[in-house]
């Protein structure tokens, strides 16, 4: 989803609203504590196959195809809603956002939501909007059926893909599946069906250092980047992500970061400066944890509300840490505070 995501590197932004947070002075946790009990909690979701459908390699998701007709595959992939999941979602943001990437594509049909904005259709109880479009994809014209489901924080893409000739001899099958999809622990699989799910992971999700949080603040690493944020609706956030690289800290600067803010028609000041007049970005040197680090601030306005952002990047044992914090407005700068403890906190292993 292009919109839902605007860049790994510059943060999902949270569709929910600002509070004041706890105080921050709280005792700190580990990130790695933290989420200990996150991880094994995952909520997994098991696709059912009919017969005739085969499970098939692939990384990070659920996927199958037909055993005679090679052409006709499903997929499930998850994602993030940035951590929302005690508000209700606004539908018709999210329908608008779904049905923007298919712009270019011939739309068949389309479940347009009910008037409260509600997704109409349901999957396993839960919302879903479904759409059947038609694209070429290297070459090759293709049908789709789209299924977005929304859970909690987390939205599920169910994708049926086969030629435009044969995308109608499967759709009994694809409404089977559509039909017990489940996100129930060990569900009772239905005759002449075979389930179909990832196994759980609880890898270190902060591999080679140690970052602690307030006790009160939210841990998420299901996307296989740590992001944490105080609780509540507060918009504010800091994500970790990290990149093998063998490029010093300068070099990195110069090459990746650069490339990263061109796709924002951005540009760092020169090295020799903090600030320069046609540069949005002010970047000085500091440290974290005795090593030589980047700060970097800016502001991006999406979707009419301006969100701040402070980026540290670290390059440390062949690998190259960016830390974003943003937020938006007053509850920003509040949150710096707790910010400041975290990256004094902060540590390698």
């Amino acid at each position: 989803m292009k919109k839902l995501l605007i860049s790994l590197v510059l943060i999902p932004i949270l569709l929910l609203a600002a509070c004041s947070p706890p105080d921050p002075r709280a005792n700190l946790i580990n990130v790695r504590e933290a989420v200990g009990v996150f991880v094994t909690n995952i909520q997994r979701y098991t696709l059912f196959l009919p017969e005739g459908w085969e499970p098939t390699i692939a990384t990070g998701m659920v996927a199958a195809r037909h055993t005679e007709d090679t052409a006709a595959t499903v997929t499930v992939i998850r994602g993030s809603l940035g951590g929302q999941t005690q508000l209700t979602p606004v539908w018709e943001d999210i329908w608008d956002e779904f049905t923007e990437t298919f712009d270019d594509y011939y739309i068949v049909y389309s479940t347009e939501p009910t008037e409260s904005g509600e997704p109409s259709k349901r999957v396993n109880g839960f919302p879903a909007f479904r759409i059947i479009y038609t694209a070429t994809v290297a070459g090759v014209e293709s049908q789709f059926l789209q299924v977005l489901v929304l859970r909690g924080g987390s939205m599920y893409l169910i994708t049926y893909t086969n030629i435009p000739a044969k995308f109608a001899e499967h759709i009994d099958d694809i409404n089977l599946m559509l039909e017990h999809f489940t996100f129930a622990r060990n569900p009772e699989t239905p005759a002449g069906m075979t389930p179909h799910y990832l196994e759980e992971s609880s890898a270190d999700p902060t591999p080679g250092f140690n970052v602690y949080m307030p006790n009160h603040w939210l841990a998420d690493v299901s996307l296989g980047h740590v992001f944490i944020r105080p609780p509540g609706t507060d918009t504010t956030n800091l994500t970790i992500l990290t990149a093998p690289t063998s490029l010093s800290l300068h070099g990195y600067a110069l090459a990746e970061m650069a490339a990263i803010y061109a796709q924002f028609e951005m540009t760092q000041p020169a090295f020799d400066q903090e600030h320069q007049a046609d540069s949005p970005i002010t970047r000085r040197a500091v440290t974290i944890d005795g090593r030589d680090a980047y700060r970097y601030e800016f502001s991006l306005e999406v979707g009419g509300v301006t969100y701040n952002f402070l980026q540290f990047l670290l390059v440390e044992n062949g690998t190259a840490f960016i830390l974003t914090f943003t937020g938006v407005g007053v509850n920003f700068t509040r949150n710096q505070y707790s910010l400041n403890i975290i990256l004094e906190n902060f540590t390698f292993q």
